[in-house]
């Protein structure tokens, strides 16, 4: 049998520091959701990017950051 079930999505916006990952947390817990912590794999792909030196001038180079990806991640 094929259940029709629709996913939801729950963002949560706000200031930093206001408990925005917390709340996150614990309504996934009492949902049983799953929980993606999408800002610290913004943060995580930053510090890549300032680690490996990708950017050209004050612009981001996006093509040398794809390919460092693939070469690192998807070999």
């Amino acid at each position: 049998m094929k259940h029709n079930k629709k996913k939801i999505i729950i963002a949560i916006d706000g200031f930093s520091s206001s408990g925005k990952s917390t709340l996150a947390k614990a309504i996934s817990k009492k949902l049983k959701y799953k929980y993606l912590d999408t800002g610290g794999m913004y943060r995580s792909i930053a510090l890549l990017a300032i680690r490996e030196k990708i950017f050209n001038s004050d612009l981001w180079n996006h093509q040398n950051f794809l390919h460092l990806l693939k070469k690192k991640y998807f070999k």
